[in-house]
């Protein structure tokens, strides 16, 4: 999953991110992202958030994504692109909430 930094004004953020069935949930995974300083060329956007849960759904369901940030200013970060491996799909179904 990449996590797109399009605070404003530009600030870094600090996330945690997981994603779960409806029966468990990956470890979370912490990330910094700084945004991107075209002066001293550091900083990115984007951070990619390998996250990685094996599981089973019994009957078609949802996998979750939760986020959370700790930026007291109310900036958030955005889910901009997803990628899902699986041995077998019924129907994929994107969601933004």
């Amino acid at each position: 999953m990449t996590v797109g930094n399009f605070s404003f004004p530009r600030e870094t953020l600090a996330i945690n991110c997981a994603i779960g069935s409806p029966t468990e949930f990956s470890l979370t995974y912490s990330a910094r992202i700084d945004p991107f300083n075209s002066e001293t060329a550091q900083g990115a956007s984007a951070s990619t958030i390998p996250l990685t849960l094996v599981t089973h759904l019994t009957s078609p369901g949802f996998l979750t994504l939760q986020c959370q940030t700790n930026n007291l200013s109310g900036q958030m970060a955005f889910a901009t692109s997803r990628h899902l491996t699986a041995v077998k799909v019924g129907s994929a179904i994107r969601s933004e909430i």
